[in-house]
């Protein structure tokens, strides 16, 4: 049986996932190993995976290029213990491990200095939450406690509900808890954001309710911080292998972490006499978003030309570190061929030669008599635009310098003497900033010089709707408040057109009326600043149902009249949605299983007091029931002095009587029974006997 899993992550994009069944299982690029991957990047035996006494213990087998787990380097055969969700990284390989079993443990201990402890003023029980500051990593899990104590004389059943992150993060094992009175009862939460780019790093606030299942008004909420940790990663392949002199080769990159991701290029020449290659590198950095994927080109080309002699095959490699805190370090091995413009022949060798000696003869004299060069800058490259807070990178080629200097508007910003690129940091920068570079050697400078435009992030700074939850079905007011600095325009759209499409200023509060009948109702804000560059927020409103109860057994009709056909029947306590009411605000429609409405009467209904039925929206398509008719039975008159006339009136079922009624005795007025009493249910036979009306003669 599997204890965990390990999913491999390679740079072309490529997932596989491997089941650990086995107690000891190597890694590495060897057919020997248990999971052998092929990859120039690791070790023939590089890493190992073992159980222990129920736990998971990943050791380095003395790797080349060693092991890093969540960035830290493991020393050589020293075991270290996982728990789910670490991420590893092993040559240009991301590793993810997965324990099967992420239930968590009971019991949960948490200082009591952390404990968050609410307690219903008005209701019949308590809620303590456990749980301490909660900061995970994407793939990661923790847990959180939840105690209900009963403080009621009657054994009741309580419902746990946890909202403000994706229903996919959360876990409750308990999510309905019986508890005995004067007794506790706990539930475990168990968090785990999923390791996608789509889970933003930032701050939760995640809600945990309980109440009553048959008392919606002692509801009691908690509020949980939740902080979700950026997570990184990155991929990278390299197109073609083995490239010819003058041709470029492709680097592709791909950022499969939740972050923005700063990367720089590098190469490195393995030539056995070192110094054979020189390397041009446009883009030496960058920054790449969660999830964004970029093409590189470069070119590798030999530092001294050749005119005859035979092919000749370099290596190197491309490394690329990541500039966040874990500092990955990925190579890929390529190939430069270079072949010579004429072959090894004997006569152009030895011109070749003597061309050499003349070449080298001027050379020694324009040394011996000609001044120091002077510096010149061969390209400079600075991005036109950056945001405010994040490095301005820029990257220079230059020969016959010593000393490199960077200003900012005329100030300097920092010397990086044998250096080919630069980071600048931009917090105290914005608009219009004059870069210059300026190269020295010991008497000559140059200098060249950029335009980078730094501006303000643009960002939606709020975006909230109140109140929350809403109230599906009833009308009412929601108040939107958003703010948008440097937006030129801001548009807001709502699900299902409830709202909007409507135009906002960059900054403002509104309110609207509406009724709300989706679950899912979703609030977009979009924003434009003046550049052209578009944002947009994505606000999931809460949503609850109105909730009534029936004090007694309650019959459920096709139509809002008791003339109408009977198509359920409602026990006492059980809850109903209702969603509209009739004209007359006597009934109520109910949401049935199936998608099914019915109507009940509002008499003898306990609503929750989160709503008022008479906001309910009226239904006016609901059915109109039948009108409900009395059929006259034969008549049989009978004397006793004056006669009596006897008339058997038919029941709503149109049920004949079994006998005539007996006759009855006169009297001064006319009287009536039994006509105002409900009908029996439609489609139920009665039987007893009609109701009659006796008239004196």
């Amino acid at each position: 049986m599997a204890y965990g899993r390990l999913d491999v992550f390679f740079p072309d994009g490529i997932i596989k996932s491997f089941p650990l069944n086995d107690d000891n299982i190597s890694i590495g690029r060897s057919p020997g190993n248990t999971i052998p991957l092929e990859t120039d990047t690791i070790s023939r035996y590089h890493m190992s995976f073992s159980r222990r006494g129920g736990e998971t213990v990943v050791t380095d087998l003395d790797s080349a290029n060693g092991t890093f787990v969540d960035g830290t380097r493991l020393n050589h055969d020293e075991p270290r213990v996982l728990h789910g969700g670490e991420e590893i990284l092993i040559g240009e390989l991301i590793l993810l491990y997965h324990d099967i079993d992420e239930s968590p443990t009971r019991p949960v201990d948490v200082p009591e200095e952390q404990t968050r402890h609410i307690e219903a003023v008005e209701a019949q029980f308590s809620v303590t939450v456990e749980a301490p500051e909660i900061a995970i990593s994407p793939g990661a899990h923790t847990s959180a406690r939840v105690l209900v104590i009963n403080q009621g004389e009657e054994s009741q059943r309580y419902v746990i509900e946890v909202n403000g992150v994706p229903k996919d993060w959360i876990r409750i094992d308990r999510p309905e808890v019986e508890v005995r009175p004067g007794e506790t009862e706990d539930a475990m939460i168990s968090f785990k954001p999923l390791r996608r780019p789509e889970s933003t790093p930032g701050n939760y606030a995640v809600v945990v309710l309980v109440r009553p299942k048959n008392q919606l008004a002692q509801q009691v909420s908690a509020e949980v911080p939740l902080r979700i940790l950026a997570y990184s990663g990155f991929g990278m392949a390299i197109e073609a292998r083995q490239i010819r002199t003058g041709e470029s080769f492709r680097l592709h990159l791909h950022n499969q972490g939740s972050g923005a991701l700063p990367l720089s290029l590098s190469a490195r020449d393995l030539d056995a006499n070192g110094g054979a290659l020189k390397f041009t590198l446009p883009n030496a950095q960058m920054i790449l978003a969660p999830g964004q994927r970029a093409v590189i080109s470069g070119q590798a080309a030999p530092r001294r030309s050749r005119l005859t002699g035979d092919t000749r095959r370099y290596p190197f490699d491309l490394l690329v570190r990541s500039g966040d805190p874990s500092g990955f370090l990925v190579s890929t091995r390529a190939y430069l061929l270079d072949k010579p413009s004429f072959p090894r022949w004997g006569l152009f060798a030895i011109i070749g030669g003597l061309l050499a000696i003349a070449a080298l003869a001027v050379v020694l004299l324009l040394v011996l008599f000609a001044p120091a060069p002077a510096p010149e800058i061969q390209s400079f490259s600075a991005p036109p635009l950056v945001e405010q807070g994040q490095p301005l990178l820029l990257g220079w080629s230059a020969r016959n310098a010593d000393h490199f200097e960077v200003q900012l508007n005329g100030t300097p910003a920092g010397a990086f003497d044998g250096q080919t690129s630069a980071s600048i940091n931009t917090a105290g920068l914005e608009g219009q900033v004059n870069v210059a570079l300026i190269a020295a050697n010991t008497s000559v400078t140059a200098v060249a010089t950029a335009v980078v435009y730094v501006e303000a992030p643009f960002t939606v700074a709020s975006f909230l709707v109140a109140p929350q939850p809403l109230m599906l079905y009833v009308e009412q007011q929601i108040t939107v408040s958003w703010n948008v600095p440097n937006a030129t325009s801001v548009r807001l759209v709502a699900s299902d057109d409830v709202i909007g499409p409507i135009d906002l200023t960059a900054q403002g509060e509104q309110t609207f009326t509406a009724t709300i009948t989706n679950p899912n109702l979703t609030l977009q804000l979009m924003a434009t600043d003046a550049a052209g560059e578009s944002i947009q927020s994505l606000l999931t409103v809460q949503t609850v149902s109105p909730i009534c109860l029936p004090a007694a057994q309650t019959l459920v009709y096709d139509a809002p009249g008791t003339t109408a056909n009977v198509i359920a029947t409602v026990p006492a306590g059980e809850q109903i949605i209702v969603s509209a009411r009739d004209t007359s605000s006597a009934w109520l429609r109910a949401e049935l299983v199936g998608g099914v409405h019915g109507w009940i009467a509002r008499e003898g209904l306990e609503c929750s007091p989160t709503f008022n039925p008479d906001d309910l929206a009226v239904d006016i398509n609901a059915p109109v029931p039948p009108t409900a008719t009395a059929t006259p039975l034969p008549v049989t008159p009978t004397v006793t002095g004056n006669f009596a006339l006897t008339a058997t009136a038919l029941a709503r079922s149109r049920t004949p009587a079994a006998t005539p009624s007996p006759p009855a005795t006169a009297t001064p007025a006319p009287t009536r029974s039994n006509l105002d009493q409900p009908p029996p249910p439609a489609g139920v036979l009665s039987g007893q006997a009609a109701p009659t009306a006796t008239f004196a003669g």
